[in-house]
């Protein structure tokens, strides 16, 4: 059995989110434990999107 891609996406990002939401930050309110989630999703893209046009590897 396969895994679609979606699932390994989202699953890739909810393992990210035990970097995210650590003892020192469990205080943090859902909306900015969503915040920071979104930031850092969207800096790894911009990230990777750099890397292509410049051919880094």
């Amino acid at each position: 059995m396969t895994i679609p891609g979606l699932a390994v996406a989202i699953e890739h990002i909810f393992s990210g989110s035990r970097e995210t939401i650590s003892l020192q930050r469990a205080s943090l309110k859902p909306k900015t434990i969503h915040t920071l989630m979104l930031v850092k999703q969207k800096l790894k893209l911009a990230h990777t999107a750099v890397q292509d046009i410049l051919g880094d590897d």
